[in-house]
């Protein structure tokens, strides 16, 4: 297994969201190697609110969060 780069995505008040691009099991392993957690959807939310719509991957891209995923902004997968 490779070694996988995570990022800070985004920071607001006192929590970072992280960013590994990887498939799944590989960035969850490399974010909880950080320290971190997979974020619930209301932190995801909150992030995509404080990152605005155009300048951030969690406002563009598809997010893992610890209850499911949330959708990509044109629907796809």
């Amino acid at each position: 297994m490779t070694n996988t780069d995570v990022q800070v995505e985004i920071r607001f008040g006192d929590l970072e969201l992280l960013m590994a691009k990887a498939p799944f099991d590989q960035a969850k392993t490399a974010i909880e190697k950080e320290g971190g957690t997979i974020a619930p959807a209301q932190q995801i939310a909150q992030a995509r609110i404080v990152a605005g719509p155009d300048h951030h991957h969690v406002s563009n891209w598809g997010s893992w969060t610890a209850e499911n995923f949330i959708y990509f902004p044109n629907g796809k997968f």
